[in-house]
């Protein structure tokens, strides 16, 4: 079974009916109770909807995502395929808002997430060489240049902690370790999918430039 996790404004979906689904009550895990999850038929197959944010509004921020016990139900539920949505901005001239990119990399800035279901145990040398699933970014990518019309772009995904953006400075780091996209959702999600052997990979609508790379006024 597929499970899409949505990304900010997915709530909307649920809110305004457009995706009809049977809805699922939250699953008990060993990391606490996941949110509601829902199970839908798009006319291809089943699939499962997540909510990443929250069912009402920009409930939970990035940074506070109970993301062990989101990809714990979704294993538990039968999932082997993940397909993420994520809004980053970008870090590199050549992406443009607007854009869909599907990722192939990934650095990990995060600082205080719970990322993996091994702590105490003495495992968890998993191998990252892909990132990302590369059955599934093909799959991705094929798809969104079809549904588009142009070429999709891979990228290097850098995931921050947040809540707050990334000052001018921290951008010139992150463009000096080569990434392209910045956002604060793949990670752990992309690590702990790999942990318990499911196929991950992500969907990027590029929302912005991250500051730095144009001048524009405080909001």
């Amino acid at each position: 079974m597929i499970a899409i996790i949505g990304g900010s404004q997915s709530h909307r979906l649920l809110e305004l009916g457009n995706m009809r689904s049977e809805r699922i009550a939250p699953v008990k895990t060993p990391y606490g109770d996941s949110p509601p999850l829902h199970r839908t038929d798009s006319g291809a197959g089943e699939f499962l909807f997540l909510s990443r944010h929250g069912e009402s509004g920009y409930s939970v921020g990035a940074p506070f995502v109970n993301y062990r016990a989101n990809i714990y139900a979704l294993k538990e539920l039968g999932v082997e395929s993940i397909v993420a949505w994520s809004g980053p901005g970008a870090l590199d001239d050549a992406y443009k808002p607007g854009e869909l990119v599907v990722p192939h990399d990934i650095i990990d800035e995060t600082r205080s997430r719970p990322s993996t279901f091994y702590a105490g145990t003495g495992l968890g040398f998993v191998r990252m060489r892909d990132a990302f699933c590369p059955r599934l970014r093909h799959a991705l990518t094929g798809c969104a240049a079809e549904r588009t019309g142009s070429p999709v772009q891979s990228g290097v995904y850098v995931c921050t902690e947040g809540p707050r953006m990334e000052t001018p400075a921290e951008v010139r780091k992150y463009r000096a370790l080569g990434g392209q996209l910045i956002g604060m959702t793949l990670c752990p999600e992309a690590f702990l999918a790999r942990e318990l052997e499911m196929c991950y990979a992500a969907l990027c609508f590029v929302t912005n430039y991250a500051e730095g790379l144009r001048d524009r006024p405080e909001d």
